[in-house]
């Protein structure tokens, strides 16, 4: 992308402003190419052409995976990201990589929209969970 070589200074070098300009501009590209996917993926699901693959996995591993991904960005931000063990039952029936990006969400909103020199809120309840049901490794049922 364009603002990526000029921020790396491929054309030329940039003054402060300018490289201030081009974070925002790539940033502001970042945030609305994640908008059209989301877009995309919502039309999938109404179409029914996503396909889940429901497997057993360990919630705290996930969120704790998900939350080291995104300590680094928060720490810049002034954000300290901590895990604190969720308050449901361990292993959940999910689509890995489809729950992923809801905690990803989560992290990263809850992030970027904590004030500077604070810890984001920590804790994960989740009342509408998929999680397995006992004696079968087939059927998801919703939790209400």
């Amino acid at each position: 992308m364009a603002t990526h070589l000029c921020l790396e200074q491929v054309v030329g070098p940039l003054t402060e402003k300018q490289a201030d300009l081009l974070y925002a501009a790539r940033e502001d590209c970042e945030r609305l190419q994640g908008m059209v996917n989301d877009l995309l993926d919502l039309s999938r699901i109404e179409a029914g052409c996503i396909t889940m693959h429901p497997q057993s996995i360990e919630v705290a591993v996930l969120v704790a995976t998900v939350v080291e991904e995104h300590r680094a960005a928060a720490a810049e931000r002034g954000v300290l990201l901590r895990v604190v063990r969720p308050t449901i039952p361990g292993k959940v029936l999910a689509d890995p990589e489809r729950i992923a990006i809801v905690f990803t969400n989560l992290i990263t909103n809850a992030s970027r929209y904590t004030p500077s020199d604070t810890a984001a809120p920590s804790g994960l309840r989740c009342p509408a969970m998929y999680r397995e049901t006992p004696g079968t490794n087939t059927n998801v049922k919703l939790r209400r």
